[in-house]
């Protein structure tokens, strides 16, 4: 794909144990992943790890050298197995320090219960040098370090703080077009190589279908274009053996052929 046809390049780190083990089915992964592909940012890559100081260090060390940005989900909180804080820390090689907005919250809200107070009191932890981001209604922020968005992995609490991230990145969403056809991979092989050819920046896949009836064949399109999009999708069809589209759907409209 061509820098014209590219976007930011987002990362999403999910860290816990429970996603691993099946114990908690992740929900935050697919809000993502939806969400960049409205907004045209290019998800490079989706990595699960389990609760490692190590391990977290590595992932982000290593997913932030590949993305404009990564946003991490779950570990962070005051219990043995929140370890995100201090893996982020470790990454960037700062230490851990108390942060005064933080501590002055939690002080004030647990000031009448001594023994949560000093539980969440280890929420006030943050990598050094790191920002808070608040946004209206949200009492808990987004903990900011350099292109890395710390956020937890609750799932309606990460939705609400990634709406923070998300209008942070928001640029030329993907367009697609869908050809629905009636003839196999193997017979158009060659047709979408010689569009892919002809149209270096539209990113083409074909995905085979069982149990559609007569649609054997889901052949997707898609550029920030729309004339480029056009253009390649006009190209395949015109290539097309007779009879062989049944539809073509435009981004979320599937409309008759």
């Amino acid at each position: 794909m061509t820098d014209s046809n590219s976007g930011p390049r987002g990362a999403l780190l999910l860290i816990g144990n429970e996603l691993l083990t099946g114990k908690i089915q992740d929900a935050n992964g697919p809000l993502v992943v939806e969400s960049f592909r409205q907004q045209g940012v290019d998800l490079v890559e989706m990595r699960v790890i389990p609760d490692s100081v190590a391990g977290i260090a590595t992932a982000v060390r290593e997913l932030r050298d590949r993305s404009d940005f990564l946003i991490t989900s779950g570990g962070v909180g005051p219990t043995h197995d929140d370890l995100t804080m201090c893996g982020v820390a470790n990454a960037f090689d700062v230490p851990l320090v108390t942060h005064p907005v933080l501590e002055e919250g939690i002080r004030r809200f647990y000031a009448n219960e001594p023994d949560q107070l000093r539980v969440w009191l280890r929420m006030a932890q943050v990598p050094e040098g790191c920002d808070l981001l608040f946004d209206a209604g949200n009492p808990w922020p987004v903990y900011h370090l350099s292109s890395t968005y710390i956020l937890p992995g609750i799932p309606g609490i990460f939705r609400r703080q990634f709406e923070i991230v998300r209008r942070r990145f928001a640029t030329h969403p993907v367009r697609q077009q869908t050809l629905y056809l009636t003839i196999g991979e193997g017979e158009i092989a060659e047709l979408l190589e010689e569009i892919q050819r002809r149209h270096p920046a539209v990113e083409i896949g074909s995905y085979p279908l069982l149990g559609e009836g007569t649609i054997r064949t889901r052949v997707t399109l898609e550029c920030r274009e729309a004339g480029m999009l056009e253009d390649a999708s006009e190209g395949l069809q015109q290539l097309l053996p007779a009879e062989a589209l049944i539809e073509v759907e435009f981004d979320a409209a599937r409309l008759k052929s």
